[in-house]
């Protein structure tokens, strides 16, 4: 029984071993030989799963998976967004036209961001959100000034929700664009 709980923390290592980058391979060679240090075999694979947990997060906790998180996850979560905001613009249309324009200028404004994001690149989109960001501070502006342009009150507290929305939203995005933009001219200026 116990040659298999051996055997498992052996695995274990080896594959630890092989997520890490290679210049960690010193710290590898180093779990394996601490592992055939140790003699109990429950001790081994307890210390061969704290091996694992430290290997992934070494893995996980660099710049550049966050950057490969942003990279992929900003576009996605603005496709996502875009359904939703389309899904509420059908349901609203007979309700409250005013709600499902809004809601369908969203669909519009987040298919065009994750598609300007894809085909353009990050700078073209840091620009398109910081002027987005222009935009829902003045529409917030002129909803606080003027509530009457836009109909019932209830109406009206929607769209100034929305506009703060906006304004949350497009700022954290252009903080991943900027995030995005200097992760690459890091990893330009590592390379020369």
């Amino acid at each position: 029984m116990t040659g298999r709980l051996r055997f498992l923390a052996i695995m274990l290592v080896r594959w630890n071993a092989t997520l890490l980058s290679p210049s960690r391979s010193q710290w590898a060679k180093a779990m394996c030989a601490e592992l055939e240090a140790i003699g109990d075999d429950r001790i081994a694979l307890d210390y061969a799963f704290g091996c694992l947990w430290a290997s992934i997060k070494e893995c996980i906790m660099t710049w550049n998976f966050a950057a490969r998180v942003v990279r992929i996850g900003t576009p996605s979560a603005l496709l996502i967004l875009a359904l939703i905001a389309a899904s509420l613009a059908v349901r609203n249309a007979a309700i409250s036209p005013p709600a499902a324009l809004v809601f369908g200028l969203s669909s519009a404004i987040f298919t065009s961001a994750a598609v300007l994001f894809l085909c353009k690149g990050i700078a073209a989109f840091g620009r398109a959100a910081g002027a987005l960001i222009v935009f829902y501070i003045a529409a917030l502006l002129l909803l606080h000034s003027s509530g009457s342009l836009v109909g019932s009150d209830g109406v009206t507290r929607l769209h100034r929700a929305l506009a703060v929305e906006g304004i949350f939203l497009w700022s954290v995005l252009l903080i991943g664009a900027v995030f995005l933009i200097r992760m690459d001219r890091a990893s330009r200026a590592g390379r020369r």
